[in-house]
Order: C-alpha cells, then structure tokens, then sequence
C-alpha cells in the first residue's frame, strides 16, 4: 500500500505528458483563410501547377459592416476587368464570419502589373446609391462584383453575388443569398438558404428590376424575334407570388400584348390581353 503513491505519480506524469504532446501535434486554425501555402501536388498532377498563382483583392473601406478580402485564381485578363474562380470572404475583427466561392468572377479597372505580380489589391468599394422611390434595375450594379440589396420586401438587405456573363444573352446573372438575422445580428446558414431555387430569385439578371413601392419584382427573359416574356413577381399576403406575365414584341421594346394570369393559391385559365394600338 505504501508503493501505491509512487504508481500513482508515474501514472499522473505520464498522462500529462501525452495531453502535452497532442496539444504540440495540434494544428491551430488560420484568422485569415485566404492565405494560401504551395504544398507540392501529388504525384501524375503536376500538371496542375500553377505555383499557386493568386491574387489576393483587400477593400480599404467596411461593406455593411465587413471587411471583405478576395482571392481569385485567374482565367484571363483583358481592358483593365480580371475574371476567374474567386473565394469572397467577410471578415469581422480578423474572424472570417461567412465565404462564398463563385467560380465567375469579374472585377474591373486593375492594373495588369499588381495582377502578373500577384501582390494584394488594395480597393475602394463603390457603395451603390439606392432610391427605393423609383424602379431599381440590375444592370445598376453590373460594375460591382457583389453588392446587399433588400429582394424580398422584409426591409432587411440579402447578399447579392454577380456570377459575369452567366445570364442570358451573356448578361450577368446575379445569385441571392438569403441572410439569417438573430437578435439583431446578421448570419448566414449555409444548410438553409430562403432564396435557393425559389423563383424570382433563381432568375435574377442585368434585366430583372425591382419595384419598392409596388413591391414587385420582374424578370425579363428574351426569346427573340417575337418571344419576349417579363414575369412579375409581387408580395401578397407575405408572400411572393407570380402576379402576372406580359408579353412583348421586339419593335423598339414596344408592348405587343399583356396576359395576365389572375393568382391567388392557385392559377387560373382568365386571360385579359391588351394590344397596343
């Protein structure tokens, strides 16, 4: 029983030993999950090695709150507007609070040296003036490579995300991030999304337009000669729900004919069509 003490210590010591060598072992996460290191690639994909050419985009100025770094992996380069796959991070006191990939990524006026040096970018955001008093169109924004805009009428803003030349016609379409607001404090869900899949705001492009006052909102899909068709989307009830479709011909975006679909919880066959004299 003496030589019990003894046992105990060595056994004390030992574990100590072993938590101290796994904290050693242990990898400590980055702040900054833009920092890229160039590990060797495996072998048969050496081909993929582009020594990790990146270049690395900082905002001088806070967006809603954030600071914003980007780094893109470029595709091409051409009049001063850089494209390729991007990782878009927003920052808060050093903390990356919430990332979105877009692999169609465009940002202009960058000077083509601080691109082939892959040096970090510094830029001023262009905060967009926004006058809910008028219609809003897309195409406002097409200089931005994502900007928060309110799309579903709750007075609170959603991320926008330009995803360059994706849309019809080669427009830009724009992908809609539903945000999580919780005790006043803004978030973002990546197992749910209010705006995936959910039209209007799966068809978002250079050409949809929003409408505060009417809380409407439209896409316009171009069908060529003769096959040109805006949906409108507007709030009833608290909830958004297509309201109606107009029709339009291609001479000098002159409106052809308006069908309207008269909505309630279902769709009914009562068409009213208006032919511009």
């Amino acid at each position: 029983m003496k030589k019990l003490p003894f046992f105990l210590t060595i056994v004390m010591v030992s574990l100590i030993s072993c938590s101290q060598s796994e904290q050693t072992d242990s990898i400590i996460p980055q702040k900054d999950t833009l920092i890229v290191s160039h590990n060797p690639y495996p072998d048969g994909f050496e081909i993929f090695d582009e020594g990790d050419r990146i270049c690395f985009i900082k905002y001088r100025n806070k967006i809603n709150g954030y600071d914003v770094r980007i780094a893109v992996r470029p595709y091409a380069y051409y009049d001063s507007k850089l494209v390729g796959n991007a990782e878009i991070a927003f920052f808060r006191n050093d903390t990356c609070f919430m990332s979105f990939p877009n692999p169609f990524f465009r940002i202009d006026s960058l000077n083509i040296d601080t691109i082939c040096n892959y040096d970090v970018v510094e830029l001023v955001y262009e905060q967009p003036h926004i006058n809910k008093s008028k219609p809003i169109e897309f195409k406002e924004f097409v200089s931005l490579p994502f900007f928060f805009l309110d799309v579903n009428f709750d007075e609170k803003d959603e991320l926008i995300m330009k995803y360059a030349s994706q849309g019809q016609r080669y427009i830009n379409a724009y992908v809609a991030y539903g945000l999580q607001y919780r005790n006043g404090k803004i978030g973002y869900d990546y197992l749910y999304d209010s705006t995936r899949g959910i039209a209007p705001f799966s068809n978002l492009d250079d050409w949809s337009v929003i409408n505060y006052t009417k809380k409407e909102i439209s896409t316009f899909c171009n069908g060529g000669y003769s096959d040109n068709e805006k949906r409108i989307y507007k709030l009833i009830n608290g909830k958004i729900s297509l309201h109606r479709i107009e029709d339009y011909d291609c001479l000098g975006e002159v409106l052809a004919r308006r069908q309207i679909f008269r909505v309630d919880t279902t769709y009914h066959n009562g068409r009213e069509y208006l032919f511009k004299k």
